[in-house]
């Protein structure tokens, strides 16, 4: 038989047709077969996991002999794409090519060091040629580590009958936006968890460098078992030199950065001032400049990961019937605010001057009013580097990835000396500590 990903691929419009027996808008229990040998009893267990805007989710349990994949009885999750032409195969096939280098280098580092010891005499050059070759394995081989430790894996983007079809890694959780709306969380907890969130998203810029470009609670994955935490769902993501992808407006309203609304609010103007060439020329000389001003791919990541910070603490406190903290009232007054339209441009608009009022409240806040110092750390970041006139975070007049990357490496250091000297905690949570803080080490140097 071919591996498990070829006989699905094979399979394909059954399983769609199976699909479409089932309103998967109303049905959330969906279960089926895909039958490999019916005399063997070797099958595929199907459960339907959700449908997005632009594929449906499915769970596959290997119930066969085969285990070129996945062991027997493990999981694997298939994303079937309901839009043709979607960018995010490509996008997920380009994130495995670039894990893919660090496990072939991998794969030749070892090649080196078995030709080195068997072809040549161990002379006091070739020992140092070894112990080269060995760090650098040793080094690659944590890299390896962390992204599948912190990146959701992709094992397989194919086409199927001419229809996309992206293979990933099963993990048995839940989204964090689930995780903290049904589990009861301290303000240390969430500590651990934040940091969690900003290691993967710097292992994501420093080793793919890639920014994500839609972080949310939503896009972040908790392991049941292991409560380590992952990232997930590719479909915006950029490459941070690739312009063209940058400047595209995608995310989701309450997490996407300030420039992102008031450029589509700049667009909407310049079309309704276009109704004379003289009107339209004269507008695009006056606002040609703010038209095109975006933020930084990793700019916009990191604003998202202060506001995952902000929502930590205000999603928990909600759910246990709020707090009178004064953060806790400007956060509710953002998020409250936060309603669509029928008119996309108004909206972009409206999010624009809600995002500068929220910035303009943090910048208001003194450290007393703030109870938690991982909440201090979120609100001095915006006050010491984000600035008003150019709407994005600076340092001595510069902004851009190199001054991200310093503010997020600065942000996790921060934090994590905070969470070194958090008090007494569970045992499993004791050794997330330590690992996360051992990974830390690695990656910030």
């Amino acid at each position: 038989m071919r591996n498990i990903i070829d006989f699905l691929c094979s399979r394909i419009n059954k399983i769609n047709e199976s699909l479409a027996e089932y309103d998967l808008k109303k049905n959330n229990n969906i279960n089926f077969d895909i039958w490999i040998n019916e005399k063997k009893q070797e099958k595929l267990e199907i459960t339907f996991l959700g449908s997005g805007t632009y594929g449906n989710v499915l769970q596959v349990k290997n119930m066969s002999s085969d285990t070129e994949i996945i062991d027997n009885d493990e999981s694997i999750v298939m994303k079937i794409m309901k839009v043709k032409n979607n960018e995010e195969p490509n996008k997920c096939l380009q994130i495995k090519q670039k894990i893919n280098r660090y496990e072939k280098y991998l794969t030749r580092l070892k090649n080196i060091d078995n030709k080195y010891r068997n072809k040549y005499k161990l002379s006091d050059s070739i020992v140092k040629k070894l112990k080269i070759v060995k760090d650098n394995y040793r080094k690659h081989k944590e890299i390896v580590e962390l992204l599948d430790n912190y990146i959701m894996k992709i094992l397989s983007v194919k086409k199927c009958k001419n229809i996309d079809i992206i293979f990933m890694k099963y993990v048995d959780g839940y989204d964090l936006k689930s995780y903290i709306n049904n589990e009861s969380f301290n303000q240390k907890d969430l500590d651990l968890v934040y940091l969690q969130c900003l290691l993967s998203v710097r292992i994501f810029h420093k080793y793919i460098g890639i920014a994500h470009r839609d972080l949310k609670l939503e896009n972040v994955f908790i392991d049941k078992k292991t409560k380590l935490l992952k990232l997930i769902d590719f479909g915006f993501i950029c490459d941070n030199n690739d312009s063209k992808c940058v400047e595209k407006y995608q995310g989701t309203g309450k997490y996407t950065h300030p420039k992102f609304n008031k450029k589509v609010a700049l667009e909407k103007r310049t079309l309704k001032n276009s109704l004379s060439v003289d009107n339209s020329v004269k507008y695009n000389k006056v606002t040609r400049k703010k038209q095109y001003n975006y933020p930084d791919a990793f700019s916009q990541d990191f604003f998202a990961l202060l506001m995952i910070g902000l929502r930590l603490y205000y999603d928990t406190r909600k759910v246990s019937k709020g707090s009178s903290s004064k953060l806790y009232i400007i956060l509710e007054e953002y998020d409250n605010k936060f309603e669509k339209k029928n008119d996309k441009y108004l909206d972009k608009k409206k999010r624009y001057r809600i995002k500068i009022k929220l910035i303009k409240e943090l910048l208001k806040l003194k450290m007393e009013d703030i109870k938690h110092p991982s909440l201090s750390l979120i609100v001095k970041i915006f006050q010491k580097y984000w600035s008003l006139e150019k709407n994005d975070f600076m340092i001595d007049g510069k902004r851009g990835n190199s001054v991200i990357n310093l503010l997020l490496d600065r942000l996790i250091l921060d934090l994590s000396n905070i969470v070194k000297n958090t008090g007494s905690i569970s045992i499993r949570k004791k050794s997330i500590r330590e690992k996360v803080l051992s990974d830390i080490e690695i990656v910030i140097v």
